[in-house]
């Protein structure tokens, strides 16, 4: 059947075994309660199905299972957002009021996943999102806050796994952000845009390059490529760690200046390193240089003025 199917649970905790709606659209809710899964290896599959909860959908280990096209999700209070959907979605619109997301796609099958909107409101907890089996992310809004929330993306099931914003729209926001891809992370034509305190560790692992930038200041702690080039940019400071270009060049681009950690050692590594700045690059004292491991050349503009 294509038909579409509502269920409303006004009290108690909602348990969902099999919802089979072809391609229509599922809406459950459970509006003071609980929004759970039956433990067992049941669907709730549709076009777009919805779900709502007033304290949380799914749990640790008892996660909702979805096959779905479109997948819309919300924890009106206090409550986390635990999903498994089994091949490609897109994530339309994810959120909770105060708690954690996990979102595993590709349970059983390969698929591209589309972030339109997953949220966390409470600027505490993390975003995570897996793209299983093999399969793209294209990334539009990630909002886990700017106090103490994280981002974490993960596309390591199989090979070439890219994260990608072909409509350029794409904002990650959080404290830290990891996004790990066998793939690579934006392209020379669009990066991935973050808000972020921390690019904690940013890594193609497979071969790929890194295209990444940040609306304000950052620190770089890890943005490393197995076989491709770093071009990463802020809009104001840029505080670099550890950055490395494996076979290929890094491009280093603040709007103010760019700084370092302090420790021995490079924090630049790859072929060609470009360092650009409104500002300064680095800064008077040892501690304070840019360490550089470059197999052909070092390129540095500030403009200092």
């Amino acid at each position: 059947s294509d038909d579409s199917v509502s269920v409303t649970a006004t009290t108690g905790t909602l348990t969902v075994a099999t919802v089979a709606a072809g391609t229509g659209n599922v809406t459950l809710e459970a509006t003071a309660d609980a929004l759970a899964d039956d433990g067992a290896a049941t669907l709730i599959s549709g076009g777009l199905v919805t779900l709502t909860s007033g304290v949380s959908i799914g749990a640790a280990g008892i996660e909702v299972d979805t096959a779905a096209t479109q997948l819309a999700a919300h924890v009106t209070g206090a409550g986390d957002v635990v999903i498994t959907e089994e091949d490609g979605v897109e994530l339309l619109d994810v959120d909770t009021a105060n708690g954690a997301i996990t979102i595993v796609t590709g349970n059983s099958a390969a698929g591209d996943v589309i972030i339109t909107d997953v949220t966390s409101a409470n600027d505490a907890d993390t975003i995570s999102i897996t793209v299983g089996t093999g399969g793209n992310a294209e990334i539009g809004t990630i909002n886990a806050g700017t106090g103490a929330g994280d981002v974490v993306l993960t596309l390591t099931a199989a090979a070439g796994q890219n994260v990608t914003d072909g409509d350029d729209n794409s904002l990650i926001t959080a404290d830290d952000v990891t996004i790990t891809a066998t793939g690579a992370i934006g392209t020379a034509e669009q990066a991935i845009n973050t808000t972020a305190a921390e690019w904690l560790a940013i890594a193609s692992t497979t071969a790929g390059g890194i295209w990444v930038t940040e609306t304000d200041s950052v620190t770089a702690t890890s943005v490393t490529t197995a076989a491709g080039p770093v071009v990463a940019g802020a809009g104001a400071d840029i505080a670099l760690t550890s950055v490395t270009a494996t076979g290929s060049d890094a491009t280093i681009t603040a709007g103010d200046s760019i700084t370092a950690d302090g420790a021995a050692g490079a924090d630049v590594t790859a072929e060609t390193v470009n360092l650009i700045a409104e500002n300064t690059i680095g800064a008077a004292g040892l501690v304070n240089y840019i360490g550089v491991n470059a197999t052909e050349a070092v390129n540095a503009t500030a403009d200092n003025s």
